[in-house]
């Protein structure tokens, strides 16, 4: 097979410091086609890295048959009719997070690619993580026995005149535009620890507040959504997690941990720590991870390796984000 030739759906912030230099550094890909609705982005975008084709309609690119496979980075609630698309023009699909806002939506787009046969994949890349990639081995390993309880704290200090400039701002001022803080960083805490310990989502609930915004939001005087979150999760079977997702909070992160039936994982700033079933501690090593999930994602098409973050396994953290907006909505009202 040549090189997987990709067009890139939506050429905003986190294409520009994170999905082109992935798909450039493979050596089996190559962006072919941009699109974005700012023809100006579009074709900057196209000139940085050599694509053949810019466009303003994804659907035009969509019918390029020149394009193996599609990257669609578009505002969160966009994703269902751009995947959709995709799937009706037969292209396999790498989407960002999070999948969608909505279970009927991620749904729905797990259905339009069952249909056509296509692989569908969420670009969850908390997953390769060193630390994370460790602790999903030791747990697998059977180090903790039964995972019980795991906590994880997403986000950090944001300061809002920072938010104010990253393209697209207008992401952060409407719930029904992609939510605040729980969409945009508390969802990789969410599929992580999911995806450590396994399990379906039975119920969640989020408390949250809006500190910053209420302090001013550059720009906009009308926005609506939390910039601070706390997410407690019960999976069937009783494992509880906990998920902190902030742009207001400082200071060092507390660790990374999932807690079992017989003994305790910490990330720490040197690696990972392990206390056994009779409190002994064991600092093991975290070997680097050289992988991307877009390297993931090429071998699949490829030679079929395992689909990475594949959809019908992200749909759990769809479940958890429809959940505690429901809760939390009310509380931001």
């Amino acid at each position: 097979m040549d090189d997987l030739k990709v067009c890139i759906v939506g050429c905003g912030d986190i294409v520009q410091i994170s999905h082109l230099e992935h798909w450039e550094k493979n050596p089996h890909s190559r962006v072919y086609s941009c699109v974005d609705i700012d023809p100006e982005v579009a074709r900057s975008t196209a000139e940085k890295t050599s694509a053949e084709v810019w466009l303003t309609d994804y659907e035009e690119a969509f019918a390029d048959p020149a394009v193996d496979a599609v990257d669609i980075a578009l505002p969160h609630q966009l994703h269902r009719p751009a995947v959709e698309a995709a799937c009706a023009a037969g292209k396999p699909i790498l989407c960002e997070k999070p999948m969608a806002m909505n279970v009927a939506d991620g749904q729905a787009m797990i259905d339009a690619a069952a249909a056509a046969g296509l692989p569908l994949s969420i670009r969850h890349t908390a997953r390769y993580d060193a630390v994370n990639v460790e602790m999903k081995r030791q747990i697998e390993s059977g180090a903790i026995g039964e995972p019980l309880f795991g906590s994880i704290r997403t986000g950090g200090l944001i300061p809002c005149e920072r938010l104010g400039g990253l393209p697209y701002w207008h992401w952060f001022k409407n719930r029904a535009a992609g939510g605040g803080a729980i969409a945009g960083v508390g969802v990789h805490g969410v599929d992580v620890l999911l995806w450590l310990v396994g399990g379906t989502v039975k119920a969640a609930y989020g408390v949250g507040g809006r500190h910053m915004m209420e302090a001013g939001f550059p720009g906009d005087t009308d926005n609506d959504v939390e910039d601070t979150a706390s997410l407690s999760i019960a999976l069937e079977g009783g494992c509880v997690l906990n998920v902190i997702a902030c742009w207001t909070l400082r200071g060092p992160k507390p660790p990374t941990q999932v807690h079992g039936s017989d003994g305790a994982l910490f990330a720490t700033g040197d690696g990972l720590l392990l206390i056994d079933g009779n409190g002994g501690e064991h600092q093991l090593d975290t070997p680097p991870v050289t992988r991307t999930i877009t390297d993931d994602f090429v071998d699949h098409l490829r030679a079929g390796g395992p689909l990475p973050a594949p959809a019908d396994e992200v749909i759990e953290s769809v479940k958890v984000l429809e959940a505690c907006y429901g809760t939390i909505d009310p509380l931001l009202e």
